[in-house]
Order: C-alpha cells, then structure tokens, then sequence
C-alpha cells in the first residue's frame, strides 16, 4: 500500500498505537526503499542534553557527592564553571580535585565536601555552583526555574543552530513549554 503513494515522501502517515510495532513496520518500509520517519522512535535519553538534564535532576532530589561527579563530568556544566573562573580555570585540575575530595572524605554530601575544598579552589569552584543551581532549581516554579537554570548554564556558550544539540535543547524546551501550559490549566 505504501508504495503506491510514490513521492513525494512524506505524504502517507501511519498512525501506530503500539510502539512495539513501530520496528517492525519500519523495517518492512526501508525493505521496499521507502523511508520511515518516527517523531517518537529516537528516545530523548540519547539526546546531547540529556546527561545534563538528569544530573540537574538528581542534584535536585539529593546533593550527594555521587550527583556532584556526574554533574562536573558534563561539558556544559564544565563551561559554566570555567566562565566563573576566567583564566585560572582548569577543567581536569577541576575533576582531580572533585575526586580527590572523594576519596580522601568520603564525603556523603556536597554540604559536606564543601569543608574539604579550603586547598582545592577548582572543587570549591565547582561545587558552589551546584550548590547556587539546586537553589534556583529548588525555588521559585517549576518549569520557570528549570529554564532559568538552563539559560544560566547555557550563556557561557553558543549553539550552533541545526546543530544536533540545537535540536536536542529545542525539544526540551518544547517539553519545558508544554509542561507550563499543563500547569496553568490546573
């Protein structure tokens, strides 16, 4: 059926109430030279944002020291710190330090860690941002603050548009809007 439609593409959809059907069907398209397009067949969870995402996410539920390692190893987070730091900014001294505090403390908190960082200004650095950021994500209304929190994350660099980040940041925002949209209808 599918192939009768010819081109251009795009002009047949197909509407599938089980995902677990959606590889399938796929399969059998691309098996005829057709080429499927699935809106919901490329999981967020893989998306540029979403190791960042689930850090900020976990900082809010605990600020635990495991959170701090996660959120200090993603590449935005970093930016932001070393936008902090100016100069004197080293991302791999940061993370020596982060591990070290670790190691050395074993410190069950940020909170905690925090009176370790006196000798290591990168951890110290780092850490009172996630501290600031868990605030702001901790106050005020939930999506508001979250796109706030990522406005501040995001200004210490550019994204290029059509860049897969760009589209990533785009469809969370989407998410982010709706989500707002929800909340004011209740």
């Amino acid at each position: 059926l599918a192939g009768r439609y010819g081109a251009p593409e795009g002009r047949l959809a197909i509407g599938v109430a089980d995902a677990e059907v959606a590889p399938g069907l796929e399969h059998a398209l691309r098996n005829r030279g057709l080429a499927p397009f699935n809106p919901a067949g490329r999981p967020r969870r893989q998306d540029a944002l979403f190791p960042l995402l689930a850090a900020l996410a976990a900082l809010v539920r605990e600020p635990a020291i495991e959170t701090m390692q996660a959120l200090a190893r993603c590449p935005d987070f970093i930016a932001l710190v070393g936008q902090r730091l100016g100069s004197t900014f080293s991302a791999a001294q940061m993370l020596q330090e982060l591990d070290e505090v670790h190691a050395r403390h074993l410190s069950p908190t940020m909170a905690a860690a925090l009176a370790h960082t006196a000798a290591r200004p990168m951890a110290r650095a780092a850490m009172e941002v996630a501290v600031e950021l868990r605030e702001r994500l901790l106050g005020g209304r939930f999506p508001d603050n979250a796109s706030a929190v990522l406005a501040t994350i995001f200004q210490a660099r550019r994204v290029a548009g059509g860049s897969a980040l760009a589209e990533s940041a785009e469809a969370w925002m989407d998410v982010l809007r709706e989500t707002a949209a929800a909340r004011d209808q209740f």
